[in-house]
């Protein structure tokens, strides 16, 4: 295994998942700079920058990378080096503006324990919320035929409250206020959402019926809660902003998709322009399902430099990973010196000594039985109660170390652009580096040298040294205790690491939890499609996409799969087929990325429709 690292990273080179995190960051800040800005910002100041959040960025030179802009630069916490990696100037002037002022990444989220009190004399932001019935009254005064049918119309009647706050926020003030992107929400809309989110979560966990409730979208209800708990200053105030609603999303429907004409065919709503390739689409499909802002952009790297490669050339399949759709593990399972970490197309294993690596395992259902086999020995393992159980002393083939890593260095070059601004100094134009110029631009300076009056560019090469480290290793065959092995933590994820620094948006809903999980995409006829991943799933109906946190859980014979759903939580059957099946419809409220104004170039509208289950089956 040979890693290559510039002199400065030597003391920081760290095995395995550090490594795995600094390629990860690299790319992901390289392709920020192309979906990000339309033009080259300026290089950032050398130097060690000490941030207020307790980590410490290096920025130690800037130049061209590969025909690309960029930076190298480090973080450091408490010593140790999380980042040392090259990243684009945007992206590296982002960091540093974090760095020195993290108050946009770190803006404390209001609490949102206090339930509204209908009629309450203290102010509240926006005024009207004072009115919103506390959830105490709706368990009283909103009733049903039974016990059964009064839990459902009291789940109706919450989830028609926060979509009162919802419509009034946007027909109002045109602000979105939702669960997938809560930033223009004041504390006040927080809290009240938070009470009757509240309450509609402990009454989904009281009724029979888990999935299609009757009354989430009942106009007779709302016209009811309309009635029994509003003043007429307020009715006249939200049928206000609900026609004010309707507009302003006839207005942006008819700005987002306009008929195209050859002037304007890449240009998006309002004549902002939006970057039509592949990469940037995907971008923007994953930030408006509410992943975070990291996930997207890594996304949309490997879909962007895929698409330039081709579909079916190596570098797009390696990018593109394992999408074969099935059964995954997702954690960190370990006991007795065995240790296996699960990804979505491999596990990390280890035990007696052996270097870690990536070995490749399946999931597979048999009956009832969960069976996870790894590619050590092979070795297979039943899935009980969140654990693996495997048979016992087994041996295992791999590599050991056998001795320190040995380094080499070698000599490379690099091409550096410099940027001559107003008034610069040249002391020689040797070279050709006139042609860098406009020679209009160019004056000699009396004593040999040359004045650069205009901006302009000039490139170098650069000597670089490069130092080689590989581990010697050899292999060899252990015995390894693979009895009952328990899970003992979360799989680490190298976006979380960079969204924390940050502060950047992370995913509205995920779950990472160690446990089963599925792969790939699953469609239905209905238009329903759903994309999983490890930590979450995105749910595609027509224009809709969401991306929800989901668990698969063992129930009545059955691995069934639930969602978090927005909307209302649902779940599916994982058929012996390996299909998936439910019955109903469920809605899927999402959001699409608009035009903005002001330092915010984005905004979003929300986007709801309805699709059926059925059954969904794995596709490409």
């Amino acid at each position: 295994m040979a890693i290559h690292v510039r002199p400065s990273q030597q003391k920081d080179l760290v095995p395995g998942a550090a490594m795995k995190l600094k390629l990860i960051t690299a790319l992901t800040l390289l392709f920020m700079a192309g979906f990000s800005a339309a033009q080259q910002p300026p290089y950032p100041p050398m130097g060690v920058t000490h941030c207020t959040n307790g980590f410490v960025l290096t920025i130690s030179r800037c130049g061209k990378i590969q025909g690309v802009d960029a930076c190298y630069f480090k973080i450091e916490n408490n010593g140790q080096a999380m980042m040392d990696s090259p990243g684009s100037v945007g992206g590296v002037n982002k960091i540093l503006a974090k760095c020195k002022d993290p108050a946009e990444a770190t803006k404390a989220v209001a609490p949102a324990s206090a339930a509204p009190s209908s009629g309450s004399s203290a102010a509240m932001n926006p005024a009207y919320l004072s009115e919103m019935p506390a959830p105490a009254r709706i368990h009283a005064e909103i009733k049903g035929k039974d016990a059964e049918d009064t839990g459902e119309r009291q789940m109706g009647a919450f989830r028609a409250l926060v979509q009162i706050i919802d419509d009034m926020a946007w027909g109002l003030g045109h602000r979105y206020v939702n669960d997938a992107d809560s930033r223009a929400a004041t504390p006040d809309e927080r809290r009240t959402r938070f009470a009757y989110e509240s309450a509609y979560a402990d009454l989904w966990h009281k009724v029979t019926n888990k999935e299609a409730h009757v009354y989430d979208h009942d106009v007779a209800l709302q016209h009811e809660l309309l009635a029994k708990f509003f003043s007429e200053n307020f009715r006249a105030q939200y049928f206000q902003s609900s026609k004010n609603g309707v507009a302003e999303e006839k207005a942006f429907q008819a700005r987002m998709n306009p008929k195209p004409t050859v002037a304007d065919t890449n240009q998006a709503p309002g004549g902002q322009h939006y970057a039509t390739d592949a990469g940037s689409v995907a971008v923007r499909k994953c930030v408006e399902s509410g992943r975070s802002d990291i996930e997207c952009l890594t996304e949309g790297f490997k879909v962007g430099m895929g698409d330039l490669a081709g579909k079916d050339s190596f570098m797009a399949t390696a990018l593109r990973g394992n999408k074969d759709p099935g059964l995954r593990l997702t954690g960190t399972y370990s006991a007795a010196g065995v240790s296996m970490t699960f990804l979505q197309d491999s596990v990390t294993f280890s035990c007696g000594g052996l270097i870690p690596d990536p070995r490749p395992y399946s999931v597979q259902l048999n009956g009832t039985q969960i069976k996870v086999t790894v590619m050590a020995g092979p070795t297979t393992f039943s899935y009980q109660d969140g654990k693996l159980v495997g048979p016992g002393a087994t041996s295992v083939p791999g590599r050991v170390q056998t001795g320190p890593p040995v380094a080499s260095t070698t000599t490379s070059y690099e091409t550096q652009s410099h940027i001559a601004t107003y008034g610069q100094h040249v002391d020689s134009l040797a070279g050709g580096a006139m042609g860098n110029y406009d020679p209009s631009h160019v004056h000699p300076d009396g004593m040999g040298g040359y004045n650069v009056d205009a901006g302009g560019n000039y490139t170098t090469s650069e000597p670089m040294k490069v130092t080689h480290y590989e581990i010697p290793s050899e292999p060899k065959t252990v015995r390894c205790n693979l009895g009952v092995i328990p899970a003992t933590g979360e799989t680490p994820r190298a976006a979380d690491t960079i969204t924390a620094f940050l502060g950047s948006n992370t995913s509205k809903s995920e779950n990472t939890t160690p446990g089963l999980r599925l792969n790939g995409t699953y469609a239905a006829q209905g238009g329903l499609s759903v994309n999983f991943r490890a930590d979450s799933a995105t749910l595609e109906c027509d224009e809709a996409a969401n991306s929800e946190g989901y668990s698969v859980v063992a129930e009545g014979g059955h691995l069934v799969v639930k969602f978090d759903n927005k909307t209302g939580p649902f779940s599916l059957v994982l058929e012996p087929n390996g299909s998936l099946a439910g019955h109903g419809t469920i809605e899927v409220a999402g959001r699409r990325i608009i035009q903005g104004t002001g330092n915010d170039p984005n905004h979003f509208v929300p986007v709801s429709v309805r699709c059926s289950l059925g059954t969904l089956t794995a596709h490409d």
